[in-house]
């Protein structure tokens, strides 16, 4: 008997979570064709905000040039620099934050460096809405050949936006 009521009990557990659960569904509304009316005009509304090509990104960057150094190493490096302002309403933002490099010489694309050359902190500088920051990234390079230089938004990252800014640098 003991058997049957720990059964009896673990079945009206498992239905009382079942009808749990299920008050946490999708909560229709008492009109069957006004609720088909709204998820459809909401999944429209998300489409639209996915698909729309007008959208900004919260920063923008321009490409101040760069100069050549070495490397902790001694190997040759360059520290590209920037300046980084945050053109959003949001919270204040910094560079690595709310951005990502492409840095290529030569077809091939170039490692981060470190040198004494680059301020590294100003990466991780926030920036409040409206605000402007000087920011400097170092690279490691194979010569003294041009580099291109490519900035994205990291909002925009998968949706193929072109870049925030671009530049071809002679190292020569």
């Amino acid at each position: 008997m003991r058997i049957n009521k720990a059964v009896i009990g673990a079945c009206a557990a498992s239905g009382a979570l079942v009808l749990a659960l299920a008050g946490c569904g999708s909560g229709g509304s008492s009109s069957g064709s006004k609720s088909s009316d709204d998820s459809s005009s909401a999944k429209q509304e998300q489409t639209a905000k996915k698909a729309d090509p007008k959208k900004e990104a919260s920063v923008k960057v321009t490409i101040d040039g760069a100069q050549m150094a070495t490397d902790y190493e001694g190997n040759p490096c360059v520290v590209v620099n920037y300046t980084f302002t945050n053109v959003s309403n949001k919270e204040a933002q910094s560079f690595t934050s709310s951005t990502y490099t492409e840095v290529y010489q030569n077809g091939v694309q170039c490692d981060t460096a470190v040198t004494d050359a680059a301020d590294d902190n100003s990466l991780l500088t926030n920036a409040q809405a409206g605000h402007s920051v000087q920011v400097q990234e170092a690279y490691s390079v194979k010569d003294t050949s041009d580099i291109e230089v490519k900035v994205y938004a990291v909002e925009n990252m998968f949706d193929g936006k072109k870049p925030l800014a671009e530049q071809k640098i002679s190292l020569s």
